[in-house]
């Protein structure tokens, strides 16, 4: 078998593989134009020696290659989306019904999911050997209409999300669409997480990451939203105008840590000392040098002995974020989302990132170690969440049915009750989310109050 290195060599003297860099040693090499259209041409063949038209009944593609968990997928409909369902049983070529394990025909499916790695299929016309646009929808579900329709298809690579399990669908397995209402489960690493970041899609199976998440949105709406969406029950350090809540007192506590930042050589014994006289100093008021450099990095701030959840960052500076971070890290033990917009002074932010307590980190640096990557679109609510092994899959955050306002209070009996509009109900942790999910429904969910009956019965 040909090496790695000396393939992309020929690739490279072959025109079809350009270096972002010819000077620079190891870095990004990309298709060229001529290599793009090598890969298109490529797809088309494969999809014309395979390709019987017309398509059985009702199928909606055919498995062109596959190596391992990559594939081509050749597709006689538009597919819903960047993420694909697939079915882990081929359709019959002539009868278009689903084949059983034992060679019958009839019987279910198992269903897995797979993302597209490209913007979306290239469709060509069978006849002309052409790139066209899309397939129209068609009006008619007639074996007539089916038969008769234009013969366009289109060609998509994908990656199976869950590469542990192997896929038996073979080359020239035609398979058919993912039932309406029906979700593939999610593998492992997004769905046992301890926090519901998102849906699949724009409406697919939640999705909880296992692991922390950087999280990168130009937008202030997308920042607004990603905060409310993942800030609940956890420590979050962001402005209060991004989380819609009031600002509170902050922790007297990182004052010490401010301390150390001015005072790094100083014992602890006479940083204390000084932490002592400081709150007195705030306390009564006075004015000296130490509280004016204060009222500098902390502008507006108040100071209370109490902990709190939300951390209000408006104004502070770079060092007092700093000393924001050591205090959650070396004081607190609840979850944390952050949102890091100083430059500079990666060693907290990178200290963060290897603690289990990161939840997500919210900033516009180019990288952080984490192990999945929240990166906006164009639509304000839609997102993209990058995988390890490079996979991408789309993201939709929806703020409302998850996030419980922190003054809002239960309805004590059922004339108190206004209907919300969200579906799709999540299991509850607790009383109170299980009051707030029945509360926010838009119809009643019968399977959803079976579910947690036992557990909340009022809620049920």
């Amino acid at each position: 078998m040909i090496h790695a290195s000396a393939a992309l060599k020929q690739l490279r003297q072959s025109g079809y593989v350009v270096r972002d860099n010819d000077v620079i040693r190891g870095s990004k090499l990309r298709l060229s134009s001529q290599g793009l259209a090598r890969l298109e041409e490529d797809g088309f063949s494969r999809l014309d020696s395979l390709v019987r038209w017309p398509p059985p009944p009702n199928a909606a593609g055919i498995v062109l290659a596959r190596d391992g968990s990559m594939l081509l997928l050749g597709y006689a409909i538009k597919p819903s989306g960047p993420l694909l369902g697939l079915p882990d049983r081929p359709m019959d070529d002539s009868s278009g019904v689903i084949k059983s394990s034992t060679g019958n025909e009839g019987g279910g499916s198992n269903w897995r999911w797979a993302v597209s790695k490209e913007a979306g299929p290239t469709w060509w016309d069978l006849e002309t050997k052409r790139r066209t646009i899309a397939p129209s929808v068609a009006s008619s579900s007639t074996l007539a209409a089916w038969m008769e329709q234009p013969k366009v298809m289109g060609v998509v690579r994908a990656k199976l999300l869950d590469d542990q399990t192997p896929w038996p669908m073979g080359v020239g397995s035609w398979f058919e669409s993912l039932p309406t209402g029906q979700w593939p489960e999610l593998p492992l690493s997004l769905k046992d997480g301890e926090f519901i970041l998102g849906r699949a899609g724009n409406s697919g199976p939640s999705v909880k990451p296992r692991g922390g998440v950087h999280a990168r949105a130009g937008k202030r709406a997308d920042q607004s939203l990603i905060l409310k969406t993942v800030s609940s029950e956890v420590i979050c350090l962001a402005d209060s105008s991004l989380v819609d809540l009031e600002p509170k007192p902050l922790p007297n506590r990182i004052l010490w840590h401010w301390l150390k930042q001015i005072h790094p050589r100083l014992s602890k014994l006479l940083i204390d000392e000084r932490f002592e006289r400081l709150i007195i100093d705030i306390d009564q008021k006075r004015s000296n040098l130490l509280t004016r450099k204060l009222s500098l990095d902390f502008p507006a701030k108040t100071w209370s002995s109490k902990q709190s959840l939300h951390l209000d960052s408006t104004g502070v500076s770079l060092r007092a974020a700093r000393s924001i971070l050591t205090y959650l890290l070396d004081e607190r033990d609840e979850p944390m989302v952050i949102h890091w917009r100083w430059s500079g002074q990666k060693e907290e932010l990178h200290r963060l990132t290897s603690d289990s307590r990161c939840r997500l980190i919210l900033t516009e640096r180019s990288s952080l170690p984490l192990p999945f990557t929240l990166s906006s679109k164009e639509k304000i609510g839609h997102f993209t969440l990058e995988l390890p092994g490079r996979i991408k899959v789309p993201i939709t955050l929806d703020l409302q049915s998850r996030t419980i306002p922190s003054d809002w209070v239960e309805p004590k009996t059922p004339l108190e009750l206004i209907k919300g509009n969200s579906s799709n109900p999540e299991t509850p942790k607790n009383r109170r989310q299980a009051i707030w999910t029945a509360c926010s429904l838009g119809q009643p969910n019968d399977i959803w109050a079976d579910k947690i009956e036992g557990s909340y019965p009022l809620a049920a």
